[in-house]
């Protein structure tokens, strides 16, 4: 099997995995999803080689393999010295995973231990050297890869609570970095992970926009680097709207993030094609909206078209008047009492408000980041032109409130998610290079879906600062508080944390939350937490931890210590 197979042998390769899976899946004996063409493997290696040579002649710890496609290329790349081939269902997959072991049987081997046990095997490893906790999590060790498939049935613990495996995992991912909680993960140091998870999964952990920002990603955020390598189109499937930007800035990150690598390199199938505007971004008419697919289409769309059709035979002139909007929707109403005029001028009046609505919203939302933009190119804060922009800001704030509620919010979810593109504060958002996009057809379950190939690489330094069982509590804490409501302005965040007392003097304490150069912003009143970077987030709880009247570390650390205690009713991975 070459690393880069041609069409036909790939085609043939899953055709017949997917016949083998969907005869399976009939009986309930597929019950994780599988990597079936050799061409993804073949195009994801070639995204990765270059990272991966640091892991030549490694120990490579293979979770759930499955058919043994994806271990098969990957070990022909990373040709590691031992290859554990973890929990790898021979009894179900025996036809194929037992060639690829026998092809390479003098470096791969299998065991039904799950991934902490591995690592904590003297079989394996040898007796671990006297390392301290801290130091096995603050040292990166490129002599063990991970490669895991989370796209299994959900599991549950001794108490039945149900959850997908991938919640699971980065749960105790961020376990594994919190003193005390868990030592299994990163038992021999910091190790790289590519996890193959459920796309519609990837979201939680790399969102896109401002909105789906939560504590999980933000916690993954500061423990370590994740770049989505491989993933299904954000333009298919329910999930894409809540992930949906301005169309601007989609087309802007496309492009930037597209230019150091060259497109040839893969097939045309694995670019993601440019993202279309919503209906509300269009210009108001049926034509425009009637010849082109949207992911956002008006749930009356369909019924205008259909509308605009019959009220062209009735009246031809009225249809004229009414679609060079040279009359108001008043004498529309007036002009004729036909039902079907009516209902067609209503359904096009509606259209044409909500698309006037969103043009004054974008018009608040360029100028808020053309203020921002601005100000960051300032030496400081009194430069003489950093007041001006703060008269424009207020400006701002004042006309985004005068606005309905939901259209407010709105504005403000989209500089948001500008403030976290602007200054890199998320692994979306500062990415080297657009992921490779997946298809169904690459995959064979039950029911097919997509996944997504996520590099997970733990950075060192949170440890590094983060380094006692005090500064974890308090920072739970934090993530906890903020978090919980990542819409919510910053200034009534703190103030409910600090009980409204103290407040200047606790902000004074965080000065990065106002430096605009440093991702925050001058009125904490019009900052929220889903815009934080890792360094504002670090800031914040460190400042916490030494606030005088902060709560008692017996309070927290209570709360610590019964979470640890539901973590080992749970399975390992």
């Amino acid at each position: 099997m070459s690393i880069a197979p041609t069409a036909a042998e790939a085609a043939k390769v899953a055709k017949q995995l997917g016949s083998y899976i969907s005869e399976a899946s009939k009986y309930g004996l597929a019950k994780r999803t599988q990597i079936i063409d050799p061409r993804l493997c073949s195009d994801v290696l070639t995204r990765l080689r270059p990272s991966l040579e640091r892991h030549k002649g490694c120990i490579l710890i293979d979770v759930n393999p499955g058919l043994g496609l994806w271990s098969e290329y990957l070990h022909k790349l990373v040709k590691p010295r031992q290859h554990i081939l973890s929990n790898p269902s021979k009894h179900f997959y025996k036809p194929y995973i037992e060639p690829v072991i026998r092809r390479h049987e003098k470096s791969m081997l299998t065991s039904d231990m799950g991934l902490g046990e591995i690592l904590h095997s003297d079989r394996f490893f040898g007796k671990a050297s006297a390392q301290d906790e801290l130091e096995r999590t603050t040292t990166v060790n490129n002599d063990i890869l991970v490669t895991i498939n989370l796209a299994g049935p959900s599991q549950h613990n001794l108490k039945s609570i149900r959850g997908r495996q991938d919640q699971y995992f980065w749960n105790n991912l961020w376990a594994s970095l919190v003193d005390g909680m868990r030592d299994d993960v990163f038992y021999r140091g910091l190790i790289r992970i590519l996890a193959w998870v459920p796309d519609e999964a990837k979201y939680s952990i790399v969102p896109r926009s401002a909105e789906p920002v939560n504590r999980q990603s933000v916690q993954v955020q500061m423990i370590a680097n994740v770049t989505e390598v491989a993933g299904g189109s954000v333009l298919l499937g329910d999930h894409a709207q809540r992930h949906r930007r301005p169309h601007q800035l989609e087309m802007e990150d496309l492009v930037d993030r597209g230019k150091p690598h060259a497109e040839t390199d893969f097939s045309a199938a694995r670019i993601d094609l440019p993202p279309l505007p919503a209906a509300v971004e269009l210009q108001p008419n049926v034509a425009t909206l009637a010849n082109t697919d949207h992911i956002a289409r008006f749930p009356w769309l369909d019924r205008l078209i259909e509308l605009d059709r019959q009220v062209l035979e009735i009246d031809p002139t009225l249809h004229k008047d009414l679609e060079l909007a040279k009359s108001s929707r008043r004498t529309w109403l007036v002009r004729s009492k036909d039902p079907v005029i009516k209902e067609w001028s209503h359904h096009y009046s509606v259209t044409r408000t909500k698309h006037a609505v969103y043009q004054r919203q974008l018009d608040l939302i360029n100028e808020q980041r053309a203020i921002e933009a601005e100000w960051r190119s300032t030496p400081n804060d009194e430069d003489p032109r950093v007041a001006p922009l703060k008269d424009r800001a207020a400006e701002v704030v004042a006309q985004t409130n005068k606005m309905r509620k939901v259209d407010a919010a709105g504005v403000r979810k989209h500089i948001d998610s500008y403030r976290l593109y602007d200054n890199k504060a998320s692994h979306w958002c500062s990415r080297t290079y657009n992921p490779l996009i997946t298809h169904p057809r690459e995959f064979a379950h039950a029911t097919p879906t997509t996944l997504a190939l996520l590099d997970i690489q733990p950075r060192p330094e949170f440890r590094q600062v983060f380094d006692t069982e005090t500064k974890h509590a308090y920072l739970s804490h934090v993530l906890s508080h903020f978090c919980s409501r990542p819409a919510t302005s910053m200034h009534e965040l703190i103030e409910s944390l600090l009980n409204s007392s103290g407040m200047d003097d606790f902000i004074a304490t965080v000065p990065n939350l106002r430096n605009v150069r440093m991702g925050g912003w001058y009125n904490l009143h019009d900052l929220r937490p889903r815009t934080l970077s890792s360094r504002l987030w670090q800031d914040l709880a460190l400042a916490y931890a030494e606030w005088p009247f902060r709560l008692s570390i017996d309070t927290l650390t209570f709360g610590m210590k019964n979470a640890k205690r539901s973590l080992e009713e749970h399975d390992q991975i």
